[in-house]
């Protein structure tokens, strides 16, 4: 019957068998060595960063004016957890796929043979499953991002990458009503401007080109010296009626009020004509000023309407932004990605140490089995060798 060993027993074939235990642990050690250090270095960088929450100081003086009724009614019922959704967006497949083609991973990884859907399925998963790693903290809300490579700069770079394209992501790509209303008070705003610039101009061009600087002004200087000639024409008419009561008509003194009376009259019949050379250049001609005073007019009330829309739109783009300000999430960076001072793996010491122990905890293993087996095949041949014996006859 087969006897169980003890622990001397495993001793003592430990001790008999010693020199095979003893190449047997150091060939597995010389080999970890030799692996640990062959094997490729791999090199973490890391970022942390947590989000920034809107805690409402900033809009408290808002209450109760527009901005407090439109996120009431706009943004109510809206929470979103944003370290949670900071991390679905770094975990997309998309956000992923922009990271391999930025760092040509699909080379990193060796992939260029394969065909590229299949390519870029094999890079996506290596990426997200065994290159980066983002974690988050419930209770402190810290987001974690780590990448390891065997480049420490290519590791630092695809951390800051992950880093910038998530605020590239949050600025411009994340839609929210907030941000439609900006973008659509934005497009009035400067519309109406440009709209005020260009009747500005239109109105500077029309002052210039019709002389017309200040029309009331000048209507009414215009308008002066018009009463004027036509007061002196009508007292030189009565001047005229009454000399020709005391004079003959061959009088020298009835031809020189004759002379006088005709040439206001002539005054009179210029003035009122659109080619007048005594009305001076500042001034507009007497009979365009309905048509300068309309236009002019029509100028100054769509400028003054523009200018009314501006004022009320204005104030409504700024409180629009300041919505969307607080509307979108944001997050301050804790610790920014650098480069790794030291390897992430291979851990050589502790390689070498566990492949040691267990290749020394083997070599015991396979020495008990070896005497195990030795001492069973002696056993079968004593009982062989015994039966042998027993049917053979004895000498005397």
């Amino acid at each position: 019957m087969k006897k169980e060993m003890g622990i001397f027993d495993i001793l003592y074939v430990l001790a008999k068998r010693r020199t095979f235990v003893i190449v047997f642990t150091l060939l597995f050690a010389i080999g970890a060595i030799v692996y640990s250090l062959l094997a490729p270095k791999h090199w973490v960088s890391k970022a942390v960063l947590v989000p920034v929450e809107d805690s409402g100081n900033v809009f408290g003086a808002l209450d109760g004016g527009m901005l407090g009724m439109r996120s009431g009614s706009l943004l109510g019922g809206m929470q979103r957890d944003p370290a949670v959704e900071f991390v679905s967006i770094m975990q997309s497949r998309s956000f992923r796929e922009e990271v391999v083609k930025e760092f040509d991973l699909l080379r990193y990884y060796k992939l260029l043979d394969k065909p590229p859907l299949e390519a870029m399925e094999k890079a996506v998963f290596r990426l997200g499953n065994k290159m980066t790693h983002i974690s988050t903290d419930q209770e402190s809300k810290l987001i974690t991002i780590k990448v390891e490579t065997k480049d420490k700069l290519l590791s630092k770079n695809i951390a800051q990458y992950y880093l910038d394209s998530l605020q590239e992501y949050l600025s411009t790509k994340r839609g929210s009503k907030s941000k439609m209303q900006r973008q659509f008070l934005e497009e009035q705003v400067s519309y109406t401007k440009a709209t005020i610039e260009s009747l500005a101009v239109a109105l500077k061009d029309f002052q210039k080109e019709n002389r017309a600087v200040g029309l009331d002004e000048q209507t009414e200087a215009l308008i002066g010296l018009y009463g004027e000639s036509v007061a002196q024409y009508y007292k030189a008419e009565i001047e005229y009626e009454v000399a020709k009561q005391q004079y003959d008509s061959n009088s020298a003194v009835l031809a020189d009020l004759a002379r006088r009376r005709d040439v206001l009259a002539g005054k009179v019949k210029e003035l009122e004509s659109s080619n007048s050379q005594l009305v001076p250049s500042y001034i507009p001609q007497i009979s365009r000023i309905p048509d300068l005073s309309m236009q002019y007019a029509m100028l100054k009330i769509n400028l003054e309407i523009q200018k009314t829309v501006f004022e009320y739109l204005y104030p409504q783009y700024e409180i629009a932004k300041l919505e969307e300000a607080r509307d979108m999430p944001s997050y301050d960076v804790l610790d920014s990605p650098s480069l790794a001072g030291l390897r992430s793996k291979p851990k050589r010491a502790l390689t070498v140490v566990v492949i040691t122990v267990m290749a020394f905890l083997l070599a015991c293993l396979l020495a008990v089995i070896m005497e195990n087996l030795q001492v069973t095949h002696r056993d079968q041949m004593d009982r062989v060798l015994g039966a042998f014996k027993r049917k053979t006859p004895g000498k005397e």
